[in-house]
């Protein structure tokens, strides 16, 4: 399996899909494609992983996840894109798996072939930046908005970014 040690998020119009392409460890650079399906039924998931990782409780707790979210938005390095090129790998994501602990959640892209599996490690911090750039580009594509939660929803970036990698 390979995993992904850069990458960047981007939509693109013409697939109607997001894409992420990543540089491995051994050099190649891979590009998956994730559909909104997809993406609709992960979601929630690593949404729901964050609020129980980061012990936000009380009666504030959409408030204190929505600052924390504005910080790891501010917090955000631009990075150059990672650029698929003429031997990048693409493939469509079949099913993404996701494994995690208190401090990390690992998205396990597999495709539809047995060798076509892909990972990228997010500690907190990284997938709070993460879900920020996915939740631009779900207003990019004009993709419904409604698996969003408030605190997320109104940490918008101001334009929409459409390429960001993470080192």
């Amino acid at each position: 399996m390979k995993s992904f040690t850069t990458f960047t998020t981007a939509y693109d119009e013409i697939e109607d899909r997001i894409s992420v392409t990543g540089t491995c460890q051994t050099g190649d650079t891979v590009q998956v494609w994730l559909n909104l399906r997809l993406m609709q039924r992960v979601l929630p998931h690593i949404i729901e992983w964050l609020k129980k990782s980061d012990r936000t409780g009380g009666g504030q707790a959409d408030q204190i996840h929505g600052f924390k979210q504005q910080s790891a938005r501010d917090a955000l390095p631009v990075q150059p894109p990672v650029m698929p090129a003429g031997n990048t790998e693409k493939w469509l994501v079949r099913t993404l798996d996701l494994n995690w602990d208190a401090k990390q959640i690992d998205l396990v892209f597999k495709g539809g072939e047995a060798d076509q599996a892909a990972t990228i490690a997010l500690p907190l911090l990284a997938a709070r930046q993460w879900l920020n750039i996915v939740s631009d580009l779900y207003k990019v594509a004009d993709w419904p908005l409604t698996v969003w939660p408030d605190w997320i929803a109104e940490t918008t970036a101001a334009p929409a970014i459409s390429d960001i990698v993470r080192h």
